[in-house]
């Protein structure tokens, strides 16, 4: 398998979204698109991003040696649901659902829907971009609200970025 195909079993293990993936590691679709379909090799930037975003040996991706451990969304919610606690079915009561969903998303045969995402993270109290990405926080903070915003708007990204960079150059004058 190439680096390439190993970015796609990442992604699809962490069962993220091209998109998603990206605003990971701060890159477009169309990057991500690139570099899976083999149209791009990524740079040693991007690499050093993926490991250091998702916790994957840098060396595992540059050559497919070795044990890789991804955590998928499954495996998030079967850990939640295990230091709670909670049965599949008093989990499934809780949100809604059925055992047997909640089953099929641990194991990792289905995603779960925006629904069951949400109610999992409000009954846990859970920060939502850690249950979908495994990046962050598991613990919603006082600033979830806040990151939340800045992943929806690259315009308060650009502005932010562009203000602290001249709070940093002004520091170094």
């Amino acid at each position: 398998m190439t680096i390439n195909g190993r970015i796609v079993f990442l992604r699809h293990r962490l069962g993220l979204s091209q998109r998603v993936f990206g605003e990971c590691i701060s890159r477009s679709v169309a990057y991500i698109c690139k570099v899976e379909s083999g149209k791009l090799q990524p740079s040693d930037d991007v690499i050093s991003s993926i490991s250091a975003v998702f916790g994957v040996s840098e060396h595992w991706l540059r050559t497919g040696e070795g044990r890789v451990e991804v955590q998928n969304i499954g495996d998030r919610i079967r850990l939640i649901r295990k230091n709670r606690e909670y049965t599949q079915e008093e989990l499934a009561e809780e949100i809604g659902c059925s055992r047997n969903t909640i089953g099929m998303i641990e194991r990792g045969f289905v995603r779960p829907g925006d629904e069951i995402v949400e109610a999992i993270c409000d009954h846990f109290q859970i920060d939502r971009n850690w249950l979908l990405t495994g990046v962050g926080s598991m613990e919603r903070t006082e600033l979830t609200p806040f990151y939340e915003l800045l992943k929806s708007d690259p315009s308060i990204r650009r502005h932010i970025r562009n203000y602290i960079d001249h709070l940093d150059h002004s520091h170094r004058t």
